[in-house]
Formats: C-alpha cells, sequence, structure tokens
C-alpha cells in the first residue's frame, strides 16, 4: 500500500487526523473519505487510525493514496481502445500528446470516444489500477501535451502548482503579420495582455469576450494574463499573413487565449468561434507544445515537449 507521510507540525497538536491530512499532505475529503473503509489505510506512528482521531506534534502520519488502495467503486469512465500517445510516464503521472478533435474527458451527450476512455484503456492493458485523473483541460480542437495523474492525490498536487510551479507554453497561428513596434514594450522578451474575461450576453452560444469589446456582466468578467512572443510573422503560399506565436498563461479563464488574440485583432487561424473558418486547417490552430511542473511525489523536475501537427507545421516557411 503507497503512503504519502509526514511528521505533524506543532501548530497541528490536538488537531484531527482529518485536518493534517488536508493540510500538511494536501488530501482532498473526497480521498479521506474513501480511505474510512480500508484496514491500514491511515497509520498514526505506524499504527491504525480513522480521520477523526486526535494527532500530536512529532506523531508521523502516513496516509494510503493509490487508487488501487482506497477507490472501493470502479471508476465511471469505461475503458476503450484509442490512439495514445505518451510522452511520460511514471508511477503518478502520465503526459499524453492529445491529437486535435478529441474531447478529454466524458461529459453529458459525450461518454465515449474520450481522451479519457481511451487512457482508461491503456491503463488497464498495462495492469495498472487507477483512475484517468485529467490535471488540466484542452479544447477539443486544441492539440499537444495533456497531463493525467494515476491518483486523486496526485491529481491535487499538481492542480496546486497550476500557475504557480506547473508551467504550461503553447504555439499558435494567428492571421495576420503582428507588428511587434506596435504592441506595448515587453518584459524579458515577452510581450503582456492583460483583459477581464467575461461571457458575452448578446449571443445565444457560449462565447466569452475581453470586457469592453463586446456585452458582458462586468460583475462576472474574471482577470486574465496572457504573455507572448512573436516568433515570426511570414505570408503563406496557401492561407496568406500568418504570425506564430509562442504564449504562456498566468491566469486559466476558459477560451483565454482565444479570446486575447482576437481582442489584439489577430485571431486564431481555423477558429470559428472568435475568428473565421479556413480552408486550410479544420480547427483553431493551437498546440500545447510545452508543460513543466515538480513531480507531486518525488519533487523531481519534469519537462515534456510535443512536436507540433502536421495540420500547423505544413502551414509554416520551409
Amino acid at each position: 500500500m503507497r503512503h504519502a507521510s509526514c511528521v505533524i507540525a506543532d501548530e497541528f497538536e490536538a488537531a484531527t487526523v482529518a485536518q493534517v491530512a488536508r493540510e500538511q499532505l494536501g488530501i482532498g475529503r473526497k480521498a479521506l473519505r474513501h480511505t474510512k473503509y480500508v484496514d491500514g489505510a491511515i497509520l498514526l506512528d505506524g499504527r491504525a487510525a480513522r480521520s477523526d482521531d486526535l494527532a500530536h506534534a512529532g506523531q508521523t502520519l502516513s496516509v494510503a493514496i493509490s487508487d488501487a488502495d482506497i477507490l472501493v467503486t470502479p471508476s465511471s469512465v469505461r475503458p476503450e481502445p484509442g490512439q495514445v500517445c505518451v510522452l511520460y510516464q511514471d508511477e503518478d503521472v502520465v503526459i499524453l500528446n492529445k491529437p486535435a478533435g478529441k474531447v478529454v474527458h466524458p461529459r453529458v451527450g459525450n461518454t465515449s470516444g474520450t481522451i479519457a476512455n481511451h487512457l482508461a484503456f491503456y491503463l488497464q492493458e498495462q495492469g495498472i489500477n487507477c483512475g484517468a485523473h485529467p490535471v488540466h483541460r484542452l479544447d477539443r480542437g486544441t492539440s499537444g501535451a495533456l497531463v493525467f495523474a494515476l491518483s486523486g492525490y496526485a491529481q491535487a498536487q499538481l492542480q496546486r502548482q497550476l500557475h504557480k510551479s506547473f508551467h504550461r507554453e503553447y504555439l499558435a497561428l494567428c492571421t495576420g503579420l503582428i507588428d511587434e513596434e506596435s504592441l506595448p514594450a515587453s518584459k524579458d522578451g515577452w510581450h503582456t495582455i492583460e483583459a477581464p474575461i467575461g461571457r458575452r450576453t448578446d449571443r445565444t452560444s457560449t462565447t466569452f469576450t475581453v470586457l469592453g469589446d463586446a456585452p458582458c456582466d462586468p460583475t462576472q468578467a474574471k482577470q486574465a494574463i496572457t504573455h507572448f512572443q512573436v516568433l515570426d510573422a511570414f505570408t503563406s503560399v496557401q492561407a496568406g499573413a500568418l504570425s506564430l506565436v509562442r504564449l504562456k498563461l498566468e491566469t486559466g479563464r476558459t477560451h483565454q487565449i482565444r479570446v486575447h488574440l482576437a481582442h489584439l485583432g489577430h485571431p486564431l487561424l481555423g477558429d470559428e468561434l472568435y475568428g473565421e473558418p479556413s480552408p486550410y486547417i479544420h480547427r483553431a490552430a493551437l498546440h500545447s507544445h510545452q508543460l513543466s511542473f515538480l513531480q507531486p511525489l518525488k519533487g523531481a523536475f519534469v519537462e515534456v515537449k510535443a512536436p507540433l501537427p502536421a495540420d500547423m507545421a505544413s502551414l509554416l516557411p520551409r
């Protein structure tokens, strides 16, 4: 049985085991509920304990974290054979190269054929008894590096890193030639778009806009910050004037990159929601290119890159 352990700090003298597990180990309430059905899932100084027991400073608390040990009900994600391209895998994390056009996780009206369904089958074939826990999501049309945790505990630890030590970089093809001289001065080589995003109020479909660009409820608009570099501006033989842009997110709002680039006046090539459809690419030209984070249990630095897919690469200059 795999455990996460800590020595209980002075500030948690006479706190409950559940409090210590949440605050020091970062174990969520749902995972703690699972442990009470499993003998030996919670240990205080090596002896079985309950989540409502009182703990004392200096004791060692260990809590089982493996799905195989604490999940008493099977995952609701049905395993289905399908394409799975693994970029990185260890005991706690698997990183896939997501193809464009695939939904990440089952949802109402789309319960099969997702990346999570295919990953569940892949793990089953490897004899790994765990759920597929998405750490972040990519739009259906976005390709590239996508992280799943192999336990609820690893998922919680990685999500705590989002926008801190968990870094994501994207590559995008935008319409038009971005003139860097017309942009605000860059900092450390990165330009910044800092513009709140809210849901549009003048459309029936779910779209978002920068506050002030179109009608939206200002009380619902959320701060959004995107950093970007222009890697190249060129004229494609097929698609005309384009810019290749590298982006990183400081916040993670829905459709943030798509909305911010449209606000800049250079929507993604092929983005039908925030720009125009393109006969040269059948999706918004956005790719999750690079991920880096700290391994959730061991603390080692992990960095992975996903190569640019053919539909975007074919539009670049030779």
